[in-house]
């Protein structure tokens, strides 16, 4: 007689093992809605989401509008832009962005797009999601080498 225990018990396995690799799935770069920069998101060690800017500025683009006088020379290529992002459900929140063009860092939430795993929502806003603006990101291809490793670390 045929039960259904080992395959409800290796289906369970399936789905865990599935969930599991999720988070992963944001690694890698994405384009900007502007398509004016690309970002690479990865984990930190303490298994934050961030994101650092690897291309779309030159290496003379500076953070000049920064309100912190000592940052405004910083180059922008490699500047981490994204930070502290925590797990939650289907999502990411608790982090920050910086938005290097007005030189302002807003409270944000990110999630893949329920319609496109190749598009990323970025939710950035001041005290309340609700008051906010959502950007979209698109994938772009993986070059080689760890989607989530900090593509700054030495």
């Amino acid at each position: 007689m045929l039960t259904l225990e080992p395959v409800l018990a290796a289906l369970a396995l399936l789905a865990a093992t599935a969930v599991q690799a999720a988070p992963d799935r944001v690694c890698g770069r994405w384009l900007t809605e502007d398509k004016q920069g690309t970002v690479h998101v990865y984990f930190e060690a303490d298994g934050k989401l961030a994101g650092r800017i690897v291309a779309g500025s030159g290496p003379n683009e500076r953070d000049d509008k920064n309100p912190d006088p000592a940052q405004r020379g910083r180059p922008l290529l490699g500047l981490k832009l994204m930070q502290g992002f925590s797990r939650d459900g289907d999502g990411w929140r608790g982090g920050e962005i910086y938005d290097p063009d007005e030189g302002k860092t807003y409270q944000a939430t990110a999630r893949l797009s329920d319609k496109d795993a190749n598009r990323l929502l970025l939710r950035g806003y001041v005290g309340v999601p609700m008051f906010g603006r959502t950007e979209e990101w698109t994938r772009e291809p993986a070059p080689a080498g760890d989607p989530c490793r900090d593509p700054g670390a030495g």
